[in-house]
C-alpha cells in the first residue's frame, strides 16, 4: 500500500486525473506493449508508474499537444500532481518526485494516444 489512506492504484488515479487536467496534456503513453502502468485491484492506470520507496515517486508518461512549451508543461504537471496528492492521498502520503516523460506529440485535431 502507498499509505494507510490510499492504495497504489488510488494514488495513480489521483496523479492521472491531475496530469490530465493540465492544458496541453492530451493523453497518456503506456509503452510499446502496455508496460507503463500501475496495476492493482483488477485495475490498470495507463501511463502512470508509481515507484515504491520511502517516500515513493511517480513517473507520468504523457502525450502532449504540439506547440506547447515542454518545459513549462512539465513544470505544470509536476505542480498539479504534487498538489493533488497532497490534498487527496491522505495525511501520511509523502512524495519524493514527479518525473514527467513526454512520450509523444500530437498535432492539433488528431486523435489517439500511444505508440
Amino acid at each position: 500500500m502507498a499509505t494507510a489512506d490510499a492504495s497504489p492504484v488510488e494514488v495513480a488515479q489521483i496523479a492521472a486525473a491531475a496530469a490530465a487536467g493540465v492544458p496541453g496534456v492530451v493523453g497518456f503513453h503506456s509503452g510499446t506493449v502496455g508496460e507503463i502502468a500501475t496495476y492493482g485491484g483488477g485495475r490498470r492506470i495507463e501511463g502512470i508508474r508509481l515507484r515504491p520507496g520511502s517516500p515513493p515517486s511517480i513517473a507520468a508518461y504523457l502525450v502532449v499537444a504540439y506547440g506547447q512549451s515542454l518545459h513549462d508543461l512539465a513544470a505544470a504537471v509536476r505542480q498539479a500532481v504534487a498538489g493533488a496528492l497532497a490534498e487527496h492521498a491522505g495525511p501520511g502520503f509523502a512524495l519524493v518526485a514527479v518525473d514527467v516523460h513526454i512520450a509523444d506529440l500530437r498535432a492539433a485535431g488528431t486523435q489517439g494516444a500511444g505508440p
